[in-house]
């Protein structure tokens, strides 16, 4: 079979295309991958108080203790010592 030159032309001109639609995905693939990776450490740094004291800017824990605390009073049927190793899993 063979291909005219016109049908060439246009394959070469969709290689094109898609190889510049790959290179401009690849920004907002970035992107959308720090996104919720950013969003899986902010917790976890509001729980060891990088973020600041509780209750400034939005920090809900502030430290370690107040969150122990708070996973304490979500399960209240465990010992503290119990509490503060379901914290760390």
């Amino acid at each position: 079979m063979r291909i005219s030159w016109s049908a060439k032309t246009l394959i070469s001109h969709l290689n094109l295309i898609c190889n510049t639609l790959k290179i401009k995905s690849d920004i907002p693939q970035l992107f959308l991958r720090l996104a919720p990776g950013i969003g899986f450490l902010l917790p976890v740094m509001d729980r060891f108080g990088w973020l600041g004291e509780a209750g400034f800017s939005g920090n809900a824990w502030g430290n370690w203790e107040n969150f122990v605390g708070y996973t304490n009073t979500l399960m209240p049927f465990f010992d503290k010592s119990i509490a503060h190793v379901l914290t760390t899993v």
